[in-house]
């Protein structure tokens, strides 16, 4: 009856690992996605006192139209669920990875190669998006992202003006570059770790 009892207790932690050991792999690219999103957005807010402000101390907005004002109340209001996100993963990934570590350093370190592989296919895909139809992905995140039209704005905006399809094209490219890098770098160290 013990026998039986280990045994049953045995497969129960089995299944618990795999199942930390693919929560592990998908905080991965989440986490490195979130991060770089996070800290190009506040590097360039910080460019602009009346953005930092509003975005950093909760200062209203004066030189914006209302619309415009509207639509950077929604980017507020992603950014804080960026941080949480950020958080939450960071969180689920260290709780994951004492786990497997628990079990042995080599589940630990294959979800982080799993994780960087899939980081860098995720995002090779998004990429290939980028180059096809750089409009297609930025109309469908905003439409995902942000329940009114208000990021529809005139070329007359101040936003745009700050902020024009170039940038982002721009900043698109860096945080995918930066994601690729991140992931290759992970690889390199999970698999010098053994």
């Amino acid at each position: 009856m013990g026998q039986r009892l280990l045994g049953s207790l045995e497969k129960k932690l089995q299944k618990g690992y795999k199942f930390f050991f693919i929560l592990a792999i998908i905080c991965i690219p989440v986490l490195l996605f979130t991060a770089n999103t996070l800290g190009f957005f506040f590097k360039e807010v910080k460019n602009n006192d009346e953005l930092f402000n509003f975005f950093i101390k909760g200062d209203e907005l004066e030189s914006f139209s209302e619309k415009e004002v509207t639509h950077l109340y929604e980017v507020k209001d992603l950014v804080k669920k960026g941080l949480y996100a950020l958080a939450i993963t960071l969180l689920i990934l260290v709780i994951s990875l004492i786990i497997l570590n628990y079990k042995s350093k080599e589940h630990a370190n294959k979800s982080f190669l799993y994780g960087s592989y899939l980081t860098i296919i995720l995002f090779f895909m998004l990429i290939i998006l980028a180059i096809i139809n750089f409009n297609f992905l930025f109309t469908n995140f905003h439409m995902i992202f942000f329940q009114t039209s208000n990021w529809l704005l005139s070329e007359n905006d101040l936003l745009i003006t700050l902020f024009p399809l170039r940038f982002f094209l721009n900043t698109t490219a860096k945080i995918f570059i930066s994601l690729i890098l991140e992931s290759i770098m992970i690889i390199v160290l999970a698999q010098n770790r053994k």
